[in-house]
């Protein structure tokens, strides 16, 4: 089972699915993020999808924003807090694992060996190995 990246709730929510405006809505702020989170978020429109009728209802992977611009939008987002899903996240198995401890105890110098061997172990069995940094999550800031 997958989780959110950021909150760890259960990405299992059968067919339904909420996607975040991909276009130009104003900024408003997001009472359910910022609760979830504990600080002031704000994100453009968030607009739950229908759930697809029939005898085995398929998750649907986009929908038409509910802001004043009404424009299609594929960029899924958590239901618990609002978090932008990476491409397929919820496509296939992921691990996630928290690291918690005091500064200076080695957290980022434990993820920054792991990265690297992780690339050998890649190359040793001759597949890719991508790290990939997260750009700014889409239509979402905190506020300051």
């Amino acid at each position: 089972m997958n989780r959110c990246p950021l909150c760890f709730a259960s990405t299992d929510t059968g067919p339904r699915a909420a996607f975040i405006c991909a276009a130009d809505c104003p900024w408003q702020k997001d009472e359910l993020a910022s609760r979830v989170l504990g600080m002031e978020i704000s994100s453009r429109p968030i607009t739950q999808a229908p759930t697809p009728e029939g005898m085995r209802p398929r998750r649907p992977t986009e929908t038409t924003c509910s802001g004043p611009c009404r424009q299609r939008t594929r960029i899924e987002v958590c239901m618990t807090c609002h978090q932008p899903f990476p491409l397929r996240w919820r496509d296939i198995d992921t691990t996630n694992i928290v690291l918690a401890g005091a500064r200076t105890s080695g957290k980022t110098v434990y993820i920054a060996v792991l990265v690297h061997q992780l690339k050998l172990l890649a190359r040793e069995l001759r597949v890719a190995f991508e790290g990939r940094r997260r750009p700014d999550r889409p239509g979402v800031r905190r506020e300051v």
